[in-house]
């Protein structure tokens, strides 16, 4: 179901940004923006998304692309 994938992939994002060398709360809150479509996140992207590196950009756009769907 739905609920099951929402849990899947912001699990997976999480994961990721964690293995890229972001701490928990700056993975999580920036997944969760991501993911809601909800804009800034916590930690390193309070203020933005200029200071993730390139793959991590590329990687939370790929998390927006479940919600257009």
């Amino acid at each position: 179901s739905s609920s099951i994938l929402y849990v899947l992939f912001t699990s997976l994002f999480i994961w990721l940004l964690n293995l890229m060398g972001y701490d928990l709360v700056t993975a999580f809150a920036t997944v969760a923006a991501c993911i809601n479509n909800m804009g800034l996140g916590y930690g390193e992207t309070a203020a933005g998304f200029g200071t993730l590196n390139d793959a991590a950009k590329w990687l939370v756009g790929a998390a927006l692309l479940p919600e257009q769907g």
